[in-house]
């Protein structure tokens, strides 16, 4: 999976869509990076390289999507999206209190709140990419 990052971004626009189709109930991808240390940031964030929705959802979910998608997330142990690859798995399958629990920013709780699929509102698949 570690190749994605050296893709270019219509290359990864493409593995991130197919990946999605390879997974029932897959509602959106993000792609997470190590953010670089600079004067005015720290180090110990990731930052969304690239990310994918499905069409389903509307306004409020591609808001939210767009919000959790612009923001930093510190490294938290125990937290999505550094969680992500415990174990080394490829995704991470958990019951919408888990995951929500897991959330390390409010706008990650509200793109998993408003994104619950009507069919299945117990439970929410996210797959967070990271090479941390």
């Amino acid at each position: 999976m570690d190749a994605i990052f050296t893709l270019a971004p219509e290359q990864r626009a493409r593995v991130l869509e197919r990946t999605a189709a390879r997974i029932p109930g897959c509602l959106y991808l993000f792609l997470w990076a190590p953010l670089v240390a600079s004067p005015l940031i720290r180090s110990g964030h990731l930052f969304c390289l690239d990310a994918w929705i499905g069409g389903a959802g509307g306004g409020r979910v591609r808001a939210a999507f767009e919000a959790y998608r612009g923001s930093l997330c510190a490294v938290v142990s125990g937290c999505v999206p550094r969680w992500a690859y415990r174990d080394g798995r490829a995704y991470m399958e958990l019951p919408e209190p888990d995951l929500t629990a897991s959330a390390s920013l409010q706008v990650q709780q509200e793109l998993y709140h408003v994104s619950k699929p009507a069919t299945s509102p117990s439970i929410l698949r996210t797959i967070h990419s990271n090479c941390v």
